[in-house]
């Protein structure tokens, strides 16, 4: 993720939003994101997403570009999610630990996770496959 002068967040979607997440991390976002009804796991993504841009909100001008421009074009690293949270709030707590530089990548990698379920016609089940 990265913001440009203007102030405006950008990143760089994975090929597959499992790509940040280490094996036993997927599992155990999936299975927590499962137990949540459809909406409240809509809720909690979307507060998560909310926190991560509110983090990064700037007025435009107090961008340090050449900060910025090292990560230009730059994906999540792979496997940058490790926790294996338990519930909604370790899961909340989870992200929260992310390097703040990735964590709405995170955020939004689990999004994706929820949509390609979705798209597969799994109903409440996030199952990744």
């Amino acid at each position: 993720m990265w913001r440009t002068a203007d102030g405006v967040l950008h990143n760089v979607a994975l090929p597959g939003p499992a790509e940040a997440f280490t094996s036993s991390s997927l599992v155990a976002v999936v299975a927590v994101l499962d137990g949540l009804t459809s909406e409240v796991r809509e809720e909690v993504l979307e507060e998560m997403e909310v926190r991560c841009v509110a983090l990064w909100e700037t007025s435009p001008g107090t961008v340090d570009e050449a900060e910025e421009e090292q990560f230009h074009a730059v994906a999540v690293p792979r496997e940058v999610f490790t926790a294996e949270p338990v519930d909604r709030t370790a899961l909340q707590d989870a992200v929260a630990q992310v390097h703040p530089r990735w964590r709405l990548d995170v955020v939004l990698a689990m999004q994706d996770i929820v949509a390609d379920a979705d798209d597969r016609g799994d109903g409440d089940d996030v199952a990744v496959g």
